[in-house]
């Protein structure tokens, strides 16, 4: 069986700054893997009119 972390972000620029954001994002990844987690996925919000920040370089959506 494999275990993973999924990131389905309720963080908006309002809330965080997006490097802040990010940062964490990474710390959380790294952490992962040390604990032996196999995946990490982000889940993109489709079809809202939110903007929502997602783990990846640049992308608010």
């Amino acid at each position: 069986m494999q275990f993973g972390i999924n990131f389905f972000p309720t963080v908006g620029p309002d809330d965080k700054d997006a490097a802040d954001y990010f940062e964490e994002s990474l710390s959380l990844v790294e952490l992962a893997e040390q604990l032996g987690f196999d995946h990490v996925k982000t889940v993109e919000h489709y079809f809202l009119q939110v903007r929502r920040l997602q783990p990846g370089p640049g992308h608010v959506s």
